[in-house]
């Protein structure tokens, strides 16, 4: 067993063949069930969770919740309806409520949009971690985030 800052203790095994696991290590992976619309800035919210070990994410609104300090890698993938190459969704990264990091995807010319990304981040115990769209026309629902097209995952690194 190993115990964090905070006296909470996790089982790590090693196993006769050296590789050691972490059955407890909070992780997640969650997909959206059907299609959600953008309109203005919107938490992009994955409602079904494939796994969540700790219930640290919430499908109910998005956020992710750290349970301890650490490095956490996030992932995610997701599938927008057609726009124009004239239109702009930006994807905002937060922590806490506060902007991270910016990515900007331009229309594919009527065609869909496949949005990636892959980052590590530092969080403390209790910081709050998701994922905004915005779009840049706030009074309409412009673009939709296909549902069953997308994932969003986290995993402590350590």
């Amino acid at each position: 067993m190993v115990t964090d800052e905070v006296g909470t203790r996790f089982p790590m095994y090693m196993h006769t063949a050296g590789y050691v696991t972490k059955p407890q290590q909070p992780s997640f992976n969650a997909q959206r069930t059907s299609n959600q619309g953008i309109q203005g800035g919107t938490t992009l919210i994955f409602n079904q969770a494939r796994h969540n070990t700790g219930n640290h994410y919430n499908t109910s609104t998005g956020v992710f919740t750290a349970p301890i300090a650490g490095d956490y890698l996030f992932t995610f993938k997701s599938l927008f309806y057609a726009f124009a190459a004239d239109e702009y969704l930006d994807l905002y990264t937060t922590v806490n409520g506060t902007t991270r990091n910016r990515y900007e995807q331009t229309g594919n010319s009527g065609q869909h949009t496949e949005i990636d990304y892959t980052e590590v981040v530092r969080l403390n115990a209790n910081d709050t971690f998701y994922i905004i769209a915005h779009n840049r026309n706030d009074s309409v629902t412009h673009y939709s985030m296909y549902g069953n097209e997308n994932h969003f995952s986290g995993y402590l690194l350590g």
